[in-house]
């Protein structure tokens, strides 16, 4: 055991003393030129899925209906309202669009755009190249799009 520690000591000296070394001899931060980083464009992510609707109700989701896959939970009095604008996405595209992604929903062929949604839920994984935008209970509306041009903000 001692052998070990002797050792390990030892490698921590040389460590230690090579970069003191290496901090000496570099100009100090002040009289160095700062290039600016140039960002990289980010690049567009784009697919297409079947866009459909669900409500937060026990038939469509689990027993704990008012909390997404991300543990947020819903606010039925602001989903009502439309404040809320958020989708359930199929396991397969969660790669493309993770959680709390931004994605704008737009239906080329009449072009409809249905707008900015933000990713919190996941859906059933029978589902494929699928999104669901979340609706409060009361609404009578339905979706079923196919073909729908989804992508990254």
């Amino acid at each position: 055991m001692k052998k070990y520690f002797t050792f390990i000591i030892i490698i921590l000296t040389i460590v230690i003393s090579v970069c003191n070394d290496t901090n000496a001899t570099q100009t100090p931060i002040k009289q160095t030129i700062v290039k600016p980083i140039q960002q990289e464009q980010k690049s567009r992510v784009i697919t297409h899925v079947t866009l459909t609707c669900y409500q937060p109700v026990e038939e469509q989701c689990n027993s704990d209906y008012l909390h997404t896959a991300d543990n947020s939970l819903i606010d039925l009095k602001k989903l009502k309202k439309g404040e809320l604008k958020w989708v359930a996405i199929s396991w397969d595209l969660l790669y493309l669009f993770p959680m709390g992604s931004e994605v704008k929903i737009t239906d080329e062929t009449t072009g409809k755009c249905y707008g900015t949604y933000i990713v919190k839920d996941k859906m059933n994984k029978r589902w494929d190249h699928r999104m669901d935008i979340l609706i409060h209970p009361d609404s009578k509306e339905r979706i079923y799009e196919e073909n729908i041009r989804v992508e990254l903000v």
